[in-house]
C-alpha cells in the first residue's frame, strides 16, 4: 500500500513538473504582434505600428501629411545662385507601439545640361543641403539664417539618413534646408536652348518596432526588429557600388541617371535592381557579378519600359554579361538585358563560369545579343544551372539558350529565338533557339500552366559518347524550326523526344519524327504538325 501512494505521488510530481516544463517553454515564444481575441468581458487588442509624416514649406502654414507625389517645396522654384527653399518636416507616431525610424533623403532623378562655356553639368554638383533639428522658421521665414545655421551641411547627390526612435504619440520636427550657395557661378548657368536641368529629391521615412514595451521577461523581445524594405537612388558609379554594399537585404536599388562603371558591380546578398527606364554599363568583362548566395531581382518601373543591361568590354577576354556564382538566383520581371557588341564563342548575357549550382528565373523583359551577331549566346548554362523561363524573350546570336551537361531547363511561357543559321552538318541552313549537349535537360510547356512557350528550332548532340544525351520533354508548346541532331548517325537511335500521342504541342515540320517513341508518328494539320499514335 505505500509502495502504491508513494508510485502515485511520484507520477504526479513527475505530471506537475511536465506541465511546469510546457509553461515555460510556451512563455519564451515571442512574437512582435499579437493578435485580438476576446471571450465575454475579458479582451486581448493588438499592437498597432504606424507613423505619419508631414510637412510645411510656410512659416504660417498647416502641416500636410506627405504623398507619394508631394513637392515639399514651393512650386515652379528657379534656382539660381542665393535661392534658398525650405520644409519642416514633422514625423509622428499616431500607433499604440513605440518605433524606430529611419528619415532618408536622396535624389530620385535628376536631369542634367549644358552650361553657357558648353560643359555638361547637373545642379547636384552645386546645391547644398542640411537637415537642421526643430522648426526654424518662427512668426518668419530668415533664409539666410537657416544657411547660417547650416554648419554641417553637405552637397544633395551625398544623401542623408538617421536613425531615431519615439513612443506612441510622439513626433520630431526637422527642417530642410536647401540651397544653391552664392559662389556659384556661369559653371551652373546653362544654356537656353537646351532643357532646364532639375532634381527630384525623395524624402523617405520607414519605421519598426522599438524595444520600449515589455513581454513578461523584459522588453527585449523585439530588439532585432528589421525595417521594411527600402528604396536607394543613384545617379553615378560610385552611388551605385555604394548602394549595393550598404543596402539592407530586400532593399531596391533604383537608377536615377544612366550609369556606366569600369569594373564589375557586384551583388552578395538579396537586393532589386530598379533600371527605371535608365542603362546600367561596365566596362567591364562582367556588368554584374552575383557572388555565392546572392539573389538579384531586376525590372524596369519606367512606362516606356526603355532601362537595359548592358556591358561596354574592348577587350579580348570572353565576355559574361551577368555572371552568378554558386547557389545565386538571379530573376528578371521586365527590362532588357542586351550583350556585348563582341561576337567571339564565349560572348554570352548570362551565364554561371564557375559551374556551380545556381538558378535563373526569367519571368518578363528581354535577354538578347546586338543584332546581326552570329556567334554570342543569351544565356549558356553550365553545370549545376537550373533555368526557369515562364515569359519574357530570349533571343540569341547563334543560340537563345545553349545547355550543357549538369544543367536544367524548364520553360513554361515566352519566346526564345536565335538570329544566326549554324550550318554544321545542318541540311536544314536554319536557326535554332535551343542547343542541347551532353546530359541536359529541357522540359517545354507545363499542362498546368496557361500560357504557351514558342520555341524556334531544337538542335541537340552527346557529349562524344553515345549515352550521355540530353532529355527533352515537348509537354505543350509551339516548336517553330526544325528538331534536328548533330550526331553523325542522323536517326541516332538512343535518343528518343519525351513526347506523347496527342500532346498539346506543334511543330513546323515533320523532323521530330526520327525521335519519337514507338507507337507514334507525326501528322499534318494544316501548316503545321502533331504528335498522335499509330
Amino acid at each position: 500500500m505505500t509502495n502504491s501512494k508513494s508510485t502515485k505521488r511520484a507520477l504526479f510530481t513527475s505530471v506537475l513538473a511536465l506541465l511546469m516544463c510546457v509553461t515555460m517553454l510556451v512563455g519564451a515564444t515571442f512574437a512582435w504582434f499579437t493578435d485580438t481575441a476576446s471571450t465575454g468581458v475579458n479582451k486581448i487588442q493588438a499592437g498597432n505600428l504606424k507613423m505619419e509624416v508631414s510637412y510645411k514649406n510656410t512659416s504660417d502654414g498647416e502641416f500636410t501629411v506627405l504623398k507619394e507625389n508631394t513637392n515639399v517645396f514651393m512650386e515652379n522654384a528657379l534656382w539660381e545662385p542665393g535661392h534658398v527653399e525650405y520644409a519642416v518636416l514633422n514625423v509622428k507616431n499616431i500607433g499604440t507601439l513605440a518605433l524606430k525610424y529611419n528619415l532618408g533623403i536622396n535624389i530620385a532623378s535628376e536631369t542634367g545640361s549644358t552650361n553657357v562655356d558648353g560643359k555638361a553639368f547637373k545642379l547636384s554638383d552645386y546645391i547644398r543641403f542640411a537637415v537642421l533639428d526643430g522648426d526654424r522658421t518662427g512668426n518668419s521665414v530668415d533664409r539666410d539664417a537657416l544657411v547660417a545655421a547650416a554648419t554641417d551641411s553637405k552637397l544633395i547627390k551625398e544623401g542623408y539618413t538617421a536613425e531615431d526612435n519615439m513612443t506612441a504619440g510622439a513626433n520630431k520636427v526637422v527642417t530642410l534646408v536647401v540651397w544653391m550657395p552664392t559662389t556659384i557661378g556661369n559653371e551652373a548657368n546653362h544654356k537656353t536652348s537646351a532643357t532646364a536641368p532639375s532634381i527630384d529629391l525623395g524624402i523617405s521615412v520607414v519605421a519598426t518596432q522599438y524595444t520600449h514595451e515589455n513581454d513578461s521577461f523584459d522588453n527585449q523581445y523585439d530588439k532585432d526588429a528589421q525595417y521594411p524594405p527600402k528604396t536607394i537612388s543613384v545617379t553615378t558609379a560610385e552611388e551605385f557600388t555604394a548602394a549595393l554594399k550598404d543596402a539592407k537585404a530586400g532593399d531596391t536599388v533604383k537608377l536615377a541617371a544612366s550609369v556606366t562603371g569600369s569594373s564589375a558591380f557586384t551583388v552578395n546578398k538579396e537586393l532589386t535592381i530598379d533600371l527605371n527606364g535608365y542603362t546600367l554599363n561596365s566596362t567591364n568583362k562582367n556588368t554584374l557579378k552575383l557572388a555565392s548566395g546572392a539573389e538579384l531581382t531586376m525590372k524596369d518601373s519606367s512606362a516606356d519600359q526603355s532601362g537595359k543591361l548592358s556591358n561596354g568590354y574592348v577587350g579580348k577576354a570572353d565576355v559574361t554579361m551577368i555572371d552568378l556564382g554558386a547557389q545565386a538566383k538571379f530573376t528578371l520581371l521586365s527590362g532588357t538585358l542586351e550583350g556585348n557588341e563582341k561576337d567571339n564563342l564565349y560572348s554570352i548575357v548570362i551565364g554561371n563560369s564557375a559551374k556551380k549550382e545556381c538558378t535563373v528565373t526569367i519571368a518578363g523583359g528581354t535577354v538578347t545579343v546586338p543584332e546581326r551577331q552570329t556567334k554570342s549566346r543569351a544565356i549558356s548554362a553550365s553545370n549545376g544551372m537550373t533555368l526557369n523561363i515562364s515569359g519574357g524573350q530570349i533571343i540569341g546570336g547563334l543560340y537563345g539558350l545553349d545547355l550543357y551537361t549538369g544543367s536544367h531547363a524548364t520553360v513554361t511561357g515566352g519566346r526564345i529565338l536565335a538570329n544566326a543559321k549554324d550550318g554544321r552538318t545542318d541540311e536544314y541552313g536554319t536557326s535554332y533557339a535551343v542547343h542541347a549537349k551532353g546530359e541536359a535537360t529541357l522540359t517545354v510547356g507545363s499542362l498546368s500552366v496557361e500560357s504557351r512557350p514558342e520555341i524556334k528550332g531544337i538542335k541537340f548532340e552527346s557529349s562524344g559518347v553515345k549515352t550521355e544525351l540530353p532529355t527533352i520533354t515537348l509537354v505543350k508548346g509551339d516548336i517553330t524550326n526544325p528538331v534536328y541532331s548533330m550526331e553523325v548517325k542522323y536517326n541516332y537511335s538512343l535518343f528518343k523526344l519525351g513526347i506523347t500521342a496527342d500532346a498539346p504541342v506543334t511543330f513546323v515540320d515533320d523532323t521530330a519524327h526520327y525521335f519519337l517513341a514507338d507507337g507514334l508518328q507525326m501528322v499534318q494539320n494544316g501548316s503545321t504538325w502533331s504528335v498522335a499514335a499509330q
